[in-house]
Parts: C-alpha cells; sequence; structure tokens
C-alpha cells in the first residue's frame, strides 16, 4: 500500500484517532521557525488562530423553541416508534445520580471552561457548573485539639470520610456519549478518573436554576466542621442545556411518518391524563395562597444577643431561694433501654430574654437501681433463724457473682405490699424489707429470684426513668429546677443549651407543682413525605413536605395557614428528572422562596437533616406518623447517612438499623421530640368507619380531599404545572392533618392527661392507655409507700405459659373470664318512645362502690377462683381512691365550666374534664389486660360479674314497675314506654333511675336519651331516631349496621341509609314507608341500567390483616388478590393495614365473584371489564336492604328482591325454608312431632342363612292386620322367622349402638354452609371467626356458618328411634282389642294362663293407656329395654336435650 493510500485511509478513518506523529512533527517544526523568526525580527509572536464560539448565547424564549423542536423530532431515525424520543431534557441529567457526590478533584478538571470571559454575572446554570472550584480554608493550628472519642459528630464526620472510597468504587462507569464509538485515554493531571465536560457544539443561555436562587425565608445555616453529604463544588440543582443539533444532524435524525403518529397519540393521552389529575387537584386545593402569610413569615425572627451566663433561666431556687438553679419547663425524656447506664436526658425549653425561648437538654447521671428484698425467718440452708448480717452477706454474694460488683448500699425499711399470693407471707401488710442501691450499669436482677434468707425480690423491673419520674414526682410536662449542675466536656444533643446533673442521692431536682408560670410555646413540624417506585419496586423519596410554626401554643395550637411556614424539597423521580422550567414556574407562582429542588434522593434527605437540625422542632405532626418515620429510617439506613440521629435531639453513632420499627423503636428515633400522629388521635377520640386521612377529613372537617397514587406521581413531574399542584397537594394533606388535631384538641388533651397521671407525653401521644394507667397507680403507690408489682416480662411470662399449658388446652390469650351481659333483643319496629338509661361509668363505679383493690382482696393473678366482695369498706384501697379522685376533679372542673363566661378557659376546663374521664373510664382496663403491670384476673372477674348482677337486678325492677326493657347491653337499659307524650316519658325515665339509684351507694343511673322511633334487629344491632327532650333536635343513631362497616360498597350503603331514613320517618305509616322503599329500589335500579352511578359507587374496601404476599390462599380474599397484583405491577406499595379497594367485574371468565375482583386502575387499562350489576344487586344492595326489613311485617325478602328486578324464585325458596325451620323450632313440646325426614332403625335378621337388612319406622304393623297389630321387633319380614327377644337382645341393640354412632359422626362431620341466601357458602373446616350468633361467614362476613346436619336434625332422629323403641307409649295408643291381640300374639298361648292368674298387671294412672309389662319365670321383660338404654345414652349427651334453668331463674337472684 502507497504512501498516498495510506494517507487517504487516515484521512477516512479521523474519528478517535490521534494524527501521525509525522504530522505532528511538522507543525512544532513550524512553529519553532515562526518563532526564531519573530525573535530575530524583535516582533511579538501573536499567531493567529481562528476560534469558533463554543456555544451560541440565546434568551429563554429562544432557547424553549429549540428545546420544543427537539422534543417533535425522533432522536433515531426509522426506529418505528420503538420509544427513542428526545424529551427536551439537557443529556447532562442522565449523569446526575453518577456524578453528583463527586470530589473536589473531579471538580478540578472543570476548570478549564473559566478560559471563557464572562458575559453575565449571574450565578448557576451551565457556566455556574462549569465554574465551581472548592475552596479549602487553611488549618488554623491555634485551634485546640478537640476530643474526639466524646464528640459524636466528628465520629460521624470521620465515618463519613472514612465511607466515601468505598462510595466511589461502587459508582459505575459513565457511558460515553457514542456508545459504537471506541474508547479514548485521557490523562487526568490530578490522577482522578472522573470524565472531563464532552464537547457541545453550541450554547443555549438560560437563566441559573441552581440552589443559590431556591431563596427560603430562613436559610439553613450548614456548619463548615461538619459534612452533610453534598460536597462544596456540587450544584444541588444543576439543569445543564443540551447540545443543539446542527442542520446535517437533523437530516439525519428526520423521524418517519409512523413514528410521528405514535408518538402523538401517546403524548395527547397522557396530556389528557395529565389535564384530568391538574383539574381534580386544582378542584381540592384548600391552600389559596401561601405567598400573603402574616409578617412573621416574611420578616426573619428577631435575634437578641444575649450573654452566656445571663440567661433568664437561670435562677435563685431551692426552699429557702438562695441556691443557684436552672428553670426549665421539661417535655419530653428518653433512656437508652440498651445501654441501661443509670442515665437519663431530659428535653426541654429555658427563656433567654423576654420572650425568645431556646432548647434545653439536661443529662441526668448516676441514678441507682433501688429493689428489695425480703428477709426469711428462717435461713433455709442452717434451719436457724436468719440474721440480718446472713442477709447482707447473701445480697452481696448475689451482687458479686452476677453483676461483679462491690459496690451496694442497704437498709432496712418498712414497706407495705399488696394482697397478691405472689407476694408472700407478708402480702397486705407492712413487712420489713432490705433496700439494696446498686450501680444501673451492671443490669437488673431477675424478678423470681429467692436465697436461703430472703424469700422475694421486688422493684426488679425499675428503670432509671420510672424512679426518677416517680420520686421526683414528675406530673407531666411542668416547670423543674435543676441544682448544683455542671456544663459537659462534649456535648451529646443537638439541643443549644446542655447541662448535666448528678442524681445518685436524687437530690437536685425538683419538679415546681404549684408554678404559676405559663408554658413556653414550642416549634411544631408538620411532616409529609411523598413517595414513588424504582425499578426494584422499592420507595424512594421524591418530595418531603414541610409546614413549621415557630410559636405554637400548647394550649390553643393554630392550624391557620397564615401561622405556618410551608416548606419542601424536591427532587427528580427514579429513572425521570424535574420539569426544565421548574424554577421559572416557582418564580410565576410565587413559592421560589418555598421550594428547593436537589438532584437527588441522598441530597434531598441530607438537606433535610440539615433543616431539622436548624429549626429544632419540638413537636413533628403527620397522618399515619410512624409509617413516614419507618420509611425515613429505611432510605436513611439505605442510603447510609451519618447524620441520621438530627431526626432526634441525641447525637448518636450507632447503625439505624440496629433500631427496631416498634413503638420503643419509634420513641428511641425520635427521642427529644414528641410526635403528633392525627391518625392515632382519631382512633382514641372519635368513631369512623375508615382513618385514612381521605375519610377523616369528610367527616371531622367536611373538606374534600384526593387520593394520589405512587404511580401516578412520575406522570406529574412531566410538566412544571402539574409539579406545582402535586406540590399544593402535599402542603395540603399536612394543612388537613393538622387541622384534624386542632379540631380534635388533641395536643392541650394529651398534655393534660399526661400532667394527670405524671407519664410522659411523647409516650402518652403514642397511645396504649395501659401505660398511662400504670403511671397513675405508680405515683398513687409511692404516696401510699406500697410496693408496685413488676413490669411484664414478655420472655418469663412466655415460659411460665408453656409450663402451665403442659397437657391444660384451655389456656389462650385472651382473658378467661366473662364479660358484660347482653340482654336479648325483642326484635321490631318500635313507632312509641323508648327510654335509654345507662350507668355513669359503670365499671369504675363498681369499683368504688365494693372498694375492690389490690389492697382489700386476697388473690392470685392468675387464679379462676370467684372473688367475694370485702366484708368493710372502711379502710379505702388505692385503686379505688385514684378513680374517686378523678371523678370528684371532673365533678368539680364541670361545675366550674357552668359558670365560666371566657370561652378560652372554658375550652381549656372542657378539655381537661375529657381527660379526666378518658382516665378514669381505662382504669378497669388495667385489671384485664394480660400484659399489664397491674393485672389481676380475679379482681377483674368481680368486677364484671357485679356488673351483670347490676344489670339484671335494674331489669327486673324496672319490669315490676309494668314497664318492657326491650334491649340491654353491659351498662344500659332501653324501656319501652308505651307512649308517644314526650313529657310523659321524661316523667317517667326520672321515676325509674331515681328507684333504681335508691338500691346503690355510689353507681348512678342516668337518662341518656329518647328514641322517638327504633329499629331493633339483633344484639348490638339497631337503628334509632333520638329526640332531645328538652330542645326537641331529633338525629339519627345508628350501632352495628351494616351501613357503617367498611367492606360493603358505597352503593350499598348509600342504600340502606336511605332505606333506614324511609323506616325511621315517623311521618310515614307503615304501607307508606313500604311503598317509599319499593319505589327507592326500583329507582336505583333504573339507574343501575342506565349507567349513570359513578364508579366509585362499586368500590368495596377492605383492610389487609397481613402484608399481601403472607396470604397462602387468595382465591376467596378478593382484597389480597387485587393487593398482590397491584405490588406486581409496580404501580402500588401495599402492606399491613392498607386498606384495598375493588371493584367485582364481568371479566367474560365464569370464575365465582371473590376472583372477578379488580383496581380501578386495572379496568381503566382493560376497557373489556364490566361492573357485575347483578352481583351488586344480589349480594350488595338485597342483603343489606332484607336485614334491615327483616322485623317488618309488611315486606319480606322477596319483594325487595321483586323491585330490585332479581328472580325471586330462590328467595321464595329460601323464605319457606326458613319459615318452616321456624315453625318446627317453636313447635310446643304436646305438638305432634313429625319423623318424615328421620331414618328407620336397620335391624339385619340374625337368623341363619338370612341377612335381610329391616327398616322398622314403627313399634307395631297395624296396616296388615289393623285388628291384629303385630310386634316389627318379633321377626323378620324376609324369611318370615321369628326373633326371640330374650335371645338377640343384645343384637339388636348393637345394631341401634351402631347406627347412633353414624347419626352422631354425620354430625361432627357435616360441611358448614352460611345461612345467607346470596351467599350459601360451604366448608368442612371449622373456622375460628367467632360472632354473637356462632362462626362467622369467610366469605360474605354477614351470614353464619351453620352445620348441613344440624343438632336439632340429630336430637330429632334420636327422638325417633326413642319413640320405636318404646313398647309401653307404642301399646297406649292402641285400642283395647288391638292390646288384647298384641298380647296374645306378643306371649303366646303359654301365656293365657299367667293372665288368668294375674302375672298380667295393669297399672293405670288418670284415665290414661295401661303400661303393660309381661314376667316369664321369674324374668321381667321390658320389650327392647336394652336397646333403648343405648338410645337413651346418646340422648343424654345431646345439649339441645337440655334447658337451661339457671338462664330463666336468673332474674329472681337478689344483688348483695
Amino acid at each position: 500500500m502507497s504512501d498516498s493510500e495510506n494517507h487517504a485511509e487516515s484521512d477516512v478513518r479521523r474519528s478517535s484517532r490521534r494524527c501521525g506523529v509525522s504530522q505532528k512533527k511538522s507543525k512544532e517544526l513550524s512553529a519553532i521557525e515562526q518563532l526564531k523568526l519573530a525573535r530575530s525580527t524583535g516582533k511579538a509572536y501573536r499567531p493567529e488562530l481562528d476560534v469558533e464560539d463554543v456555544y451560541d448565547t440565546v434568551d429563554d424564549d429562544e432557547y424553549e423553541k429549540i428545546v420544543a423542536k427537539r422534543q417533535k423530532d425522533n432522536f433515531i431515525v426509522d426506529d418505528d416508534g420503538m420509544g427513542y424520543v428526545d424529551n427536551g431534557v439537557d443529556f447532562e441529567d442522565d449523569y446526575e445520580d453518577d456524578y453528583a457526590p463527586s470530589s473536589s478533584k473531579n471538580s478540578n478538571s472543570s476548570k478549564k471552561g473559566e478560559k471563557k470571559p464572562k458575559k453575565d454575572k449571574k450565578k448557576g446554570g451551565l457556566h455556574a457548573f462549569l465554574s465551581t472550584t472548592s475552596t479549602k480554608k487553611p488549618i488554623d493550628e491555634s485551634v485546640v485539639k478537640a476530643e474526639f472519642d466524646d464528640d459524636e459528630e466528628v465520629k460521624n464526620m470521620l465515618e463519613q470520610l472514612g465511607s466515601s472510597d468505598e462510595e466511589a468504587e461502587e459508582k459505575p462507569k459513565a457511558t460515553p456519549a457514542n456508545p459504537f464509538k471506541r474508547g479514548r485515554k485521557f490523562d487526568s493531571p490530578s490522577g482522578s478518573d472522573s470524565l472531563a465536560p464532552r464537547p457541545i457544539a453550541k450554547k443555549a443561555k438560560r437563566e441559573a436554576t441552581g440552589l443559590a436562587e431556591h431563596k427560603f425565608q430562613r436559610h439553613v445555616k450548614v456548619d463548615e466542621d461538619e459534612d452533610y453529604g453534598i460536597p462544596d463544588d456540587y450544584p444541588v440543582a444543576s439543569p445543564v442545556t443540551s447540545p443543539v443539533k446542527t442542520e446535517k444532524m437533523a437530516e439525519v435524525e428526520a423521524p418517519t411518518a409512523p413514528a410521528i403518529q405514535k408518538i402523538e397519540e401517546t403524548v395527547k393521552m397522557e396530556t389528557e391524563h395529565l389535564e384530568e389529575v391538574e383539574d381534580s387537584l386544582a378542584k381540592f386545593r384548600v391552600i389559596e395562597d401561601w405567598t400573603g402569610g402574616s409578617s412573621s413569615q416574611e420578616d426573619e425572627d428577631v435575634k437578641v444577643e444575649v450573654k452566656t451566663g445571663s440567661e433568664a433561666f437561670y435562677t435563685m431556687g431551692g426552699e429557702d431561694n438562695t441556691t443557684k438553679a436552672i428553670r426549665m419547663y421539661w417535655i419530653d425524656a428518653y433512656e437508652d433501654v440498651h445501654k441501661a447506664n443509670g442515665t437519663v436526658y431530659l428535653f426541654g425549653k429555658v427563656k433567654t430574654s423576654g420572650n425568645a425561648w431556646e432548647t434545653c437538654s439536661i443529662v441526668v447521671k448516676n441514678i441507682c437501681r433501688k429493689v428489695y428484698f425480703m428477709p426469711r425467718t428462717k435461713n433455709l440452708s442452717t434451719g436457724e433463724e436468719s440474721s440480718l448480717a446472713e442477709l447482707h452477706k447473701e445480697i452481696g454474694d448475689v451482687l458479686r457473682n452476677k453483676f461483679n460488683t462491690h459496690e451496694f448500699k442497704c437498709k432496712m425499711v418498712e414497706k407495705e405490699l399488696i394482697r397478691d399470693e405472689s407476694f408472700g407471707y407478708g402480702c397486705g401488710t407492712k413487712s420489713p424489707l432490705m433496700e439494696v442501691l446498686y450501680p444501673a450499669e451492671k443490669g437488673k436482677l431477675p424478678s423470681d429470684l429467692k436465697g436461703d434468707t430472703f424469700s422475694n425480690t421486688f422493684n426488679t423491673s425499675v428503670t432509671p426513668l420510672e424512679r426518677l419520674l416517680i420520686e421526683k414526682k414528675f406530673m407531666g410536662p411542668g416547670w423543674i429546677e435543676l441544682y448544683n449542675y455542671s456544663d459537659p466536656k462534649a456535648k451529646t444533643s443537638n439541643c443549644k443549651y446542655e447541662f448535666e446533673v448528678d442524681m445518685e442521692k436524687m437530690r437536685n431536682i425538683k419538679y415546681l407543682e404549684s408554678s404559676d408560670a405559663p408554658p413556653p410555646t414550642i416549634k411544631l413540624l408538620a411532616l409529609n413525605v411523598v413517595t414513588t417506585l424504582n425499578d426494584r419496586k422499592d420507595n424512594e423519596i421524591c418530595m418531603i413536605s414541610m409546614l413549621f410554626n415557630p410559636k405554637c401554643d400548647l394550649a390553643h395550637p393554630s392550624g391557620d395557614s397564615k401561622d405556618l411556614k410551608p416548606k419542601c424539597l424536591v427532587t427528580k423521580p427514579p429513572g425521570g428528572s424535574l420539569p426544565y422550567d421548574i424554577q421559572k414556574r416557582l418564580e410565576t407562582e410565587k413559592l421560589s422562596k418555598f421550594v428547593k429542588s436537589v438532584a437527588n434522593e441522598k441530597a434531598l434527605l441530607t438537606l433535610f437533616l440539615a433543616m431539622i437540625n436548624e429549626d429544632e422542632p419540638d413537636m413533628i405532626v403527620g397522618h399515619d406518623l410512624s409509617a413516614t418515620i419507618a420509611l425515613l429510617v429505611s432510605r436513611l439506613e439505605k442510603l447510609k447517612l451519618p447524620n441520621w440521629s438530627r431526626i432526634s435531639r441525641l447525637k448518636r453513632s450507632i447503625n439505624i438499623g440496629k433500631i427496631g420499627h416498634s413503638k420503643s423503636g419509634q420513641w428511641e428515633l425520635t427521642a427529644g421530640r414528641m410526635m403528633l400522629d392525627s391518625k392515632l388521635a382519631a382512633m382514641e377520640l372519635v368513631k369512623s368507619r375508615s382513618f385514612d386521612l381521605t375519610e377523616l377529613s369528610q367527616q371531622i372537617l367536611g373538606a374534600e380531599r384526593r387520593e394520589i397514587y405512587a404511580n401516578e406521581i412520575p406522570q406529574l413531574y412531566v410538566d412544571s404545572k402539574d409539579l406545582i399542584s402535586l406540590i399544593n397537594w402535599s402542603w395540603n394533606d399536612l394543612l388537613l392533618s393538622l387541622r384534624i388535631v386542632v379540631r380534635l384538641n388533641a395536643l392541650p388533651l394529651y398534655i393534660q392527661i399526661s400532667q394527670i397521671v405524671g407519664g410522659i407525653a411523647s409516650r402518652t401521644m403514642m397511645g396504649g392507655r395501659a401505660e398511662r394507667n400504670e403511671y397513675l397507680l405508680l405515683h398513687a403507690f409511692e404516696k401510699a409507700d406500697l410496693i408496685a408489682p413488676d413490669k411484664y416480662n414478655s420472655s418469663e411470662s412466655k415460659k411460665k405459659k408453656e409450663e402451665s399449658q403442659e397437657g391444660d388446652e384451655k389456656k389462650s390469650g385472651k382473658a378467661q373470664y366473662s364479660g358484660g351481659l347482653v340482654l336479648e333483643p325483642k326484635k321490631g319496629l318500635y313507632e312509641t318512645l323508648i327510654l335509654l338509661l345507662d350507668f355513669n361509668s359503670l365499671y369504675p363505679s363498681i369499683i368504688q362502690e365494693y372498694n375492690i383493690c389490690y389492697t382489700t382482696l386476697e388473690y392470685s393473678k392468675d387464679s379462676d377462683e370467684q372473688l367475694s366482695v370485702p366484708q368493710s369498706t372502711d379502710i379505702e384501697g388505692v385503686l379505688p381512691r385514684e378513680i374517686r379522685k378523678l371523678v370528684e376533679c371532673r365533678r368539680d372542673v364541670k361545675s366550674l365550666m357552668k359558670s365560666e363566661r371566657n370561652e378560652a378557659k372554658k375550652k381549656q376546663m372542657d378539655i381537661r374534664q375529657m381527660a379526666l374521664k378518658l382516665t378514669a373510664n381505662s382504669m378497669y382496663g388495667c385489671l384485664g389486660f394480660q400484659y399489664s403491670r397491674f393485672y389481676a384476673k380475679p379482681l377483674a372477674a368481680l368486677v364484671t360479674a357485679k356488673g351483670r348482677e347490676i344489670l339484671m337486678h335494674s331489669k327486673d325492677l324496672v319490669e315490676k314497675m309494668g314497664y318492657s326493657v326491650v334491649y340491654g347491653d353491659t351498662d344500659s337499659i332501653m324501656i319501652n314506654t308505651n307512649s308517644v307524650d314526650l313529657v310523659a316519658a321524661k316523667k317517667l325515665g326520672n321515676e325509674i333511675k331515681k328507684a333504681v339509684n335508691k338500691c346503690h351507694r355510689l353507681l348512678e343511673l342516668d337518662l341518656d336519651g329518647v328514641f322517638k322511633r327504633m329499629l331493633l334487629l339483633k344484639k348490638k344491632k339497631y337503628a334509632a331516631l333520638t329526640i332531645n327532650p328538652d330542645t326537641k333536635v331529633e338525629a339519627k343513631e345508628l350501632k352495628g349496621l351494616d351501613i357503617v362497616r367498611r367492606d360493603w360498597s358505597q352503593l350499598a350503603k348509600e342504600t340502606g341509609t336511605a332505606v333506614v331514613d324511609k323506616i325511621l320517618d315517623a311521618s310515614l305509616t307503615r304501607d307508606e314507608m313500604v311503598s317509599s322503599i319499593d319505589d327507592l329500589l326500583r329507582e336505583i335500579r333504573a339507574k343501575l341500567d342506565s349507567g349513570t352511578v359513578p364508579l366509585e359507587m362499586f368500590q368495596i374496601s377492605k383492610q389487609l390483616t397481613r402484608n399481601p404476599e403472607q396470604y397462602a390462599d387468595v382465591k376467596a380474599q378478593c382484597h389480597a388478590a387485587v393487593a398482590q397484583r397491584l405490588n406486581k405491577s409496580g404501580k402500588f406499595n401495599l402492606r399491613h393495614n392498607d386498606i384495598v379497594e375493588y371493584v367485582i367485574c364481568e371479566d367474560g371468565t365464569d370464575n365465582p365473584a371473590t376472583q372477578r375482583a379488580y383496581h380501578r386502575t386495572e379496568m381503566a387499562e382493560n376497557s373489556a371489564l364490566k361492573i357485575d350489576l347483578l352481583y351488586y344487586l344480589a349480594q350488595q344492595i338485597h342483603p343489606v336492604v332484607s336485614r334491615l326489613v327483616e322485623p317488618i311485617e309488611e315486606t319480606d325478602a322477596v319483594r325487595i328482591a321483586e323491585n330490585l328486578g332479581l328472580d325471586s324464585t330462590n328467595y321464595r325458596r329460601a323464605a319457606a325454608a326458613q319459615a318452616s325451620q321456624r315453625a318446627a323450632e317453636e313447635d310446643c313440646a304436646w305438638h305432634q312431632e313429625n319423623y318424615d325426614l328421620c331414618e328407620g332403625i336397620h335391624v339385619i335378621c340374625p337368623l341363619d342363612g338370612c341377612g335381610h337388612s329391616n327398616v322398622i319406622r314403627e313399634t307395631f304393623d297395624c296396616v296388615t292386620d289393623a285388628s291384629s297389630p303385630r310386634l316389627l321387633f318379633s321377626g323378620c319380614a324376609q324369611c318370615q322367622g321369628s326373633w326371640d327377644l330374650q335371645e338377640h337382645q343384645a343384637v339388636i341393640g348393637n345394631q341401634v349402638d351402631r347406627q347412633m354412632s353414624e347419626f352422631v359422626a354425620r354430625h361432627h362431620l357435616a360441611a358448614f354452609k352460611c345461612d345467607e341466601p346470596t351467599c350459601e357458602f360451604k366448608t368442612r373446616v371449622q373456622t375460628m371467626k367467632w360472632c354473637r350468633e356462632g362462626l362467622e361467614c369467610i366469605r360474605c362476613s354477614t351470614g353464619v356458618l351453620r352445620r348441613e346436619y344440624t343438632s336439632k336434625q340429630l336430637f330429632d332422629q334420636q327422638m325417633f328411634f326413642r319413640t320405636i323403641l318404646d313398647v309401653d307409649a307404642a301399646v297406649r295408643k292402641l285400642s283395647d282389642a288391638q292390646k288384647s291381640s298384641c298380647l296374645r300374639n306378643f306371649i303366646g298361648k303359654k301365656w293365657e294362663k299367667s293372665l288368668e292368674n294375674g302375672k298380667f298387671r295393669r297399672n293405670s294412672a288418670k284415665n290414661q293407656a295401661a303400661k303393660v309389662r309381661v314376667e316369664y319365670n321369674g324374668c321381667k321383660i321390658d320389650s327392647m329395654m336394652l336397646a333403648d338404654r343405648i338410645n337413651e345414652k346418646y340422648l343424654e349427651k345431646n345439649a339441645y336435650n337440655r334447658v337451661d334453668l339457671s338462664y330463666i331463674f336468673a332474674p329472681m337472684m337478689k344483688i348483695q
């Protein structure tokens, strides 16, 4: 190959190769020659170079046109619409995730861009990206070296620096600009492996959208010595322009017509969907304008410089006000149960100057453990009397052997013990105990520890935090004073101030019970996290929205948007990007100072932690806050952010993954900050069908809210307008959650409860009434000098339970005692006035009435023994005394409310009386809750037993007055007045109230309401129209009906509600009511046929009781099957406790309805799915309505079916079967029994050579020869042979025994069938889902599973056998002639003489048929006596054969 050919080929292949060496040298020689020439002539060497502009400078409008043009063009020619479309986003966005956390070394390569002269001084954009460098400050050697071992922040920084190498190794290599191009090696002077900026043909100038222009009203301060995960040289939001196509490129990339058409159709569909979402978001937007606000929003907080040591919280305290002290308002407390080192952290607010408040933490150290040992009278090892020296020695040996400690203090004290037999011989009296103090870090002693010189050990489970709160009398959030404090060597919290206090002697902290100083304001932060799914189906956080109130009043929190500062952090969703014009849109909407965009999720969480650290909120509010915190924790752990502890106020460096997700784990994660969950608050304070934000907003606030699902989030990032709507939607959710909390008065209520029980506010807000009662009783026991029981220990309890259950199968997790009494309802529609009377706080009143307490009754907490009430009530127990205080305090507060005119004070009083009521009513719960510290099963059983007696006594008293009690439940009774006169009814109610209250000392029956009209269906199910006797205001009250349950469609609920309204309408007669119901149902059928009912009406909601993947069989679980499909599609991430909505559709298959459930998103994607109207008519509307009208005689299920256009044949058949069954069951004893459906006795002929099976259905055969009846047991019908009854009596008896065994087995093995006509589900498995009527159907959840071969059928079969085998009864039915003929045939001629001699005895009684007995040769022959005895044996075991007389005569029992 010639040189010219080589040169030509090199020109053709010039793409990525370097030029030849000869060419390079020639250029160098030419340049050298020119330089020599310049020097020889004395002129400057200035070569003329043709430099082209690398970038074009354009304005915003021109840039947007270029981007729009790129969006219309295809990126790959002839790709046939395969999706290679340029979406207009700058190409550098694809590399943001890979190079976002790059080190300062990587940014050095961008310095080449600094040579270009600046044309604009604006920062940001591509120019800012190229010009940003890492500036490092010189190290100041004068700085004192920090103690790294004690500084948690330094540890976090070192850990982050140490992990940078690992993170760098995990970064994927950047993809070259052209994947078909061979790689080129770049020489990096800094040794970095980063890529230099790719050459770009032109530059489109655009305004910067970087971090600098996202102006928050309050800038987040980031310390220079702390690393937040965002490098200094990394722009947080850096949308970089993409290359503009040249004409030549445009020619190559021209798309084909089919591709353009497909793309336009896709864009059109997406645009229509986004317009729909946008309109929906605009409809539900509550936050009209965040830009107005109050003046406090626009202005920075005025910070007053306060000289250290002169803050207002320094004061003089102590008993004589001469001791230096610090006064702090205590809000929260925390102890690390894992370290257990005797350290407690107190968090609160201190006043610095004026109205300025700052956060403060108190590290309380050296709190010892305090345990008590009960001495024995005799030493078990020696048998001699035990001495204190021996006790002291053994305790010392135990502490040395178990904890290797020689440090402990002890002294003898006297303490009173409760009467639980586990406390030993001294229970119920004041006993001498050895009190021992030892360091808390040594661990706790086992609660069952015993020794030779001591019999019991008490107080072993008490933690340092509990000891501090109880012994120092901390009664909830309040003012405390600290003495002998000191500054810490290294801060362990993020609070502004921090002090240490030594509490070895428990003297340096005082709770100020009588302080009149008002509480400080707190900082409140409402938090909402928006997530979307990534490619691995994991939730990634793409937005964090916040509403910040820097001055929230504890007594009067505000839900006004003017008092709140909105903040939002937003990043691109996985696989997507932020809209290119988001910054411009934010400025147009005046939201740029509230919203900050960052590059990725890690930067978002890092900035969020920095903002939390800056704002220092005392309380975080949200809906389903535990799920939000769990999500944050999982993402922080995934991204390995070291500063996760800023969620709390403690600096910690442990792995966040070691902290669990339980309630105690959440408390540990947020130590120092109170967490107020609007969902938990609503679950405790209101009754609702569902506790999701949409339902609560509608029920409590009357506000509508749109649900946005995770799969819809990425679509809202396509356009900036939709993203702004999403941000407003997220803020709106926060405002709704905050307003729910405000409307329920949840914050002041929880503070009041904490102050009443003496607990921790943050724990009170997490729920758990048992813990509240525990603290109340602990304070009471401390005042009474009583030893409290140890805490519930799960491991020890489990061990005891396993031991006790060996051979005992009756144990279970539930309480093994009877609860409240529910009277049998008298079903029907009552059109006269019904009085509702109930006992005020029945169980707390019973405890007071009979002085039921741990100190007044001797008991064993797990015993089944029924206790008697204490004989003497002179000495009031601790439990009755605490309840009395609560009741009296509430009574005083309510009396003050009547005279109070100040609305603010009146509201505070109302909140306090509600807190007192909730606390008092929950006191009984600590007795019956198995995992409660104060669990005492015999005491709880005694309380409920007295409650049943009192309810029955009240019922009897009312009936003696001549009135009917139609229903009663636990603490209330309903009385039919048989009158429509409201004044007379009220007068009667007062008379009954006085009569009942005379029988009790403290129990009080009160008139709770009057029902103008009531529909009583069954136990705990009724609908009533209440009327106020004074104001005549009417209101509807529903309890237990299908229309208040979640697992029915909205269509069925609204139909049922409309039917109830018709039934309760007092202006309608019975005929008019039935006619209006008929018209309503026909109208609903017409709407369904016309298709005018919206899809939302057909949705059925059901809650997941476990994660979807944990359901084994989903064929009968619609919600589980739908949840599994949705999770698999990646659109949703449904977990445990989530509510799944689905619609039953016609999908072209013959599958049952339970396998044809689909989500609305699935229906939108598949046009072939149609709503199954027949299902909703037959199994949704019809069951609901038919059950409502069941007590109404004028209509029935058949009429309901006809009005709905359903085939009434099946309903007629079911109605007839139910009617016949009801008639059979209601037959009296003297009615003739019908045994046509029963089987006869099968007797195989015992004679040789026959073996015929004779079916015997009666005793005598009177059909063949009426004048001469034949005993059917006397011979075989086939071989005509005679049986000797005395010889074959055992054979017949065995055959009867075998048949009865088969009947019993048939009953036990019979399938269960749902009694709901629209369901008729069958199963042979006995489910454990019980309701009051029996086994609840697992398919429809409305019917009851009943055996196909019932106890009544088995009873009828046994009675039929008895009828056949009872010869005496059969003889009595014969005429005299038949009796003589029968006896002759039966006895034979050999008996005639005996008959004449009188050995045939006749015994008549009251002119009834004679009973015949035959005696032959001294043998007494009772016909078929053995077979009859066998049948009676089985009949005795049938519970249907017995009548419980105790239920009948129970009302005659007198109450003690």
